[in-house]
């Protein structure tokens, strides 16, 4: 009946949703294939996840050039360094998440894992995250919502430590009053919300301003953006008015001695030399010109 469609349905949902959702749905499909009790609806799962996931990337192909998606995809497989990808998994629970939750992490995953009413959701979507992490290390650095799938072994590890709380408290004025305490907890650590501003909407606005105030240089073909300031910088085609190229260490030679470059010089790549002449700076967005940024012969 509608009970057989349920998890299919579901499977596909959670599948078309986005690439790491189809990994989820593959795992939990091949950890129910192992009992023989579960092994029909996981069957129904995985054929849910291929068709969805075939539907996606003929969608994906459809909707743009087979190249695109190809090139796409090799930027998404990029390794980056590990203290890249270490570095930015730290700024993004940094900045999107408050303390408390930092610190709720690792004991709410260990409750979510214990409790067997909650550990095969979490144990799915905790491998489901840690092989798409290592597999497409690139996306991890690239997209921060990578780190929302996190929040099912959280919350539901959350949701295991309070029913044990309550169990072990008999009176219940007392659990309400530890319901209380943890509830004005997690309020006080979003006191810390300033910092998202900053990271997402104050501090990337800085880049805006600056190449809207300085125009590029005289005859500039290219608005030249440095690696580091941003994976895909044609938003300052609308400022400039010019097609965008970002500049690494193998093209750094095609960019004019009076040409500008807009750098974060809170993130510039090895190659670029610690003295660099700044021409323009706004918060941690500087314009350079081509003469500065490459290397001192």
């Amino acid at each position: 009946g509608n009970r057989c469609w349920a998890l299919p349905v579901a499977a596909g949902v959670t599948g078309f949703g986005s690439w790491m959702g189809m990994l989820v749905v593959a795992v939990v499909a091949a950890e129910g294939s192992r009992d023989a009790r579960y092994r029909r609806a996981a069957l129904r799962v995985g054929i849910a996840g291929l068709v969805v996931a075939a539907a996606a990337v003929a969608w994906a192909a459809g909707a743009g050039e087979v190249a695109e998606l190809v090139d796409h995809a090799r930027d998404r497989l990029r390794r980056p360094a590990w203290s890249e990808l270490v570095a930015g998994y730290r700024w993004f629970y940094g900045t999107l998440f408050p303390w408390w939750f930092r610190w709720a992490i690792l004991p709410a995953i260990v409750m979510s894992v214990a409790d067997r009413r909650t550990r095969t959701a979490s144990t799915a979507v905790l491998v489901a995250m840690g092989v798409w992490t290592l597999a497409v290390p690139g996306a991890a650095v690239i997209h921060d919502y990578w780190t929302y799938p996190l929040l099912v072994p959280v919350f539901l590890g959350l949701a295991a430590g309070l029913h044990r709380i309550r169990t072990v408290l008999a009176d219940q004025r007392m659990v309400m009053a530890v319901y209380a305490l943890l509830l004005a907890l997690a309020v006080m650590g979003f006191a810390r919300l300033p910092d998202y501003r900053d990271g997402y909407f104050l501090a990337p606005s800085e880049a805006g301003a600056l190449i809207r105030e300085v125009p590029p240089a005289p005859a500039q073909p290219t608005a030249w953006v440095l690696e580091g300031v941003d994976p895909l910088p044609r938003w300052v085609s609308y400022y400039w008015d010019l097609p965008t190229s970002e500049v690494t260490a193998g093209n750094v030679s095609r960019v004019g001695d009076g040409e500008l470059v807009l750098v974060r010089l809170d993130q510039t790549p090895g190659w670029v030399r610690d003295d660099l002449v700044v021409e323009v700076r706004q918060g941690r967005y500087a314009l350079v010109t081509g003469r500065a940024l490459r290397p001192a012969r």
